[in-house]
């Protein structure tokens, strides 16, 4: 059996969706553009100041980065030999690398009332990988540090999934000071992979310098991939099936439901609260489901981390002497996947007419790990209808993140572009995240000054929120300015 098989269908899906969008979704600087229309995204109780808004059809919001609590790409190497001192130094309890994401291909806000309606189509995509510091330094520094001790290793959780959803989404202003948001996603999955139920550990005997393996380590697929046997019909190997994106794209065997939930409330006329929950929800996988389990125990002579074996080579040759030991089953059945769910707190304060500042975290829940990120920041009005925010956050266990954002609101043309880590694009080298987001839209029907602006909408009511930036002396200028802003 070729070992390395679960981590082949990772990279096959990999390939699946870079194929198609691929982006992530930290948005901490995002989250607190509350003058952007898109804001709606990561937190449905955002309203809309016009009668209508449109995104831009395929460029609504366009989203890619990458997460990393372990290490940076210059902690891999020393020279030309791995750096495996600071790599082992860099484990945390739990880390994750992710990348993850949206692309809001249509997105369709309408002001009825005192009710808004939104209706978005959204193409989600996401890889991750968490796992326990066990395994990486058994890897790295050898047994010598685990004699007499059981641990477990099967908290090495890869998680892949791309999907497209249909979301309606209402919200409204119940006292003037709270504003409540709901939406409804209807899901169908192109593509999945999860760790099934496992457990397995690796213990050292005091007497023998051996390592014992026991245990199951199960994974869950769902992937436009071809498995092939061998003559003994233990899987060896994994191929792209036949490429034919339209069939692939249109997949609706896999359907799915999700929730997203938002309040905004004005504690006081400068001071305004804020709290969404996303992406509560699952799918079931029943296009092409297969269910991968590896099971047996199986000892070997251990090592002490002394001599170089941090190579390809020497990995492929370990885990090739391990999993032949082991024992595979591989068989079809459907099976369910939860989402991600996130958590966004907020809360921001109006020093004065143009300047704004603002705290706000992120929390998603990954499989044996919480991934944590804080942000604070200031947003000022430069002008009629440019809108810039910078940010300090801690994301990745790492104080290295200045964001930054900039949004015009011309009276229906919007444009933002914004980053939570604009260091990390000077210095990839040091960095453990990197993201960007951008996006366009429209408006129309719009009040036509301040005295007829919505008060409904606490975003709308800001001064930051774009409002009615547009008026006063817009229709003095001509059609292109006044629609515009230029």
């Amino acid at each position: 059996m070729n070992p390395y098989l679960p981590y082949r269908l990772l990279l096959l899906l990999g390939f699946v969706l870079i194929k198609g969008p691929v982006s992530a979704q930290q948005s901490l600087t995002f989250y607190q553009m509350t003058e952007v229309p898109q804001a709606n995204l990561l937190n449905p109780a955002h309203g809309i100041p016009c009668s209508w808004y449109l995104g831009m059809p395929g460029f609504a919001s366009l989203h890619a980065g990458y997460d990393n609590t372990f290490f940076s790409a210059a902690d891999l190497m020393d020279g030309d030999r791995w750096n495996t001192p600071r790599i082992a130094d860099r484990l945390h309890r739990s880390d994750l690398l992710a990348l993850e994401g949206d692309i809001a291909l249509f997105d369709l806000g309408h002001w009825v009332g005192r009710w808004d309606l939104r209706f978005t189509v959204r193409e989600q995509a996401g890889l991750s990988l968490s796992f326990d510091r066990d395994l990486p330094t058994l890897l790295f520094t050898g047994n010598g540090s685990s004699i007499g001790e059981s641990v477990r290793i099967d908290r090495f959780s890869p998680r892949a999934m791309h999907f497209r959803s249909y979301g309606l989404g209402l919200s409204r202003s119940w006292n003037g000071r709270t504003r409540l948001g709901v939406r409804t996603r209807l899901l169908f999955g192109k593509a999945g992979l999860v760790q099934g139920p496992s457990r397995m550990e690796f213990s050292t005997s005091r007497d023998e310098f051996y390592l014992h393996f026991a245990g199951n380590y199960a994974l869950r697929f769902d992937l436009p991939v071809e498995l092939v046997p061998d003559a003994t019909d233990r899987v060896t190997s994994a191929q792209l099936a036949a490429d034919d994106p339209l069939a692939y794209l249109l997949n609706r065997s896999n359907p799915g439901l999700a929730f997203d939930a938002g309040v905004i409330h004005r504690y006081d006329e400068k001071t305004t609260l804020s709290a969404s929950l996303l992406d509560l929800g699952f799918l079931a996988w029943r296009t092409q489901p297969q269910r991968l389990d590896v099971t047996g125990q199986a000892s070997f002579l251990g090592f002490d981390g002394s001599t170089e074996f941090i190579s390809i080579q020497h990995l492929e040759e370990l885990a090739d002497s391990l999993l032949h030991l082991l024992e595979q089953d591989l068989s079809a059945g459907s099976f369910l996947t939860a989402l991600t769910p996130q958590l966004f707190l907020g809360a921001h304060h109006q020093v004065n007419e143009k300047l704004r500042l603002d705290l706000s975290s992120r929390s998603a829940l990954y499989p044996h790990k919480i991934h944590t990120s804080l942000s604070v920041g200031a947003g000022y009005r430069i002008g009629e209808h440019l809108h810039a925010r910078v940010a300090w956050s801690w994301i990745n266990r790492s104080p290295l993140n200045l964001g930054a954002g900039l949004a015009w609101q011309g009276r229906n043309l919007h444009l933002h572009i914004v980053s939570d880590n604009v260091s990390g694009f000077l210095l990839p080298m040091q960095t453990r995240s990197l993201n960007l987001r951008i996006g366009a839209g429209f408006s129309w029907g719009c009040p036509r000054d301040v005295r007829n602006a919505r008060r409904d909408v606490p975003a709308a009511a800001s001064t930051l929120a774009g409002d009615c930036s547009w008026a006063g002396g817009d229709r003095q200028r001509g059609w292109f300015r006044r629609k515009t802003g230029f």
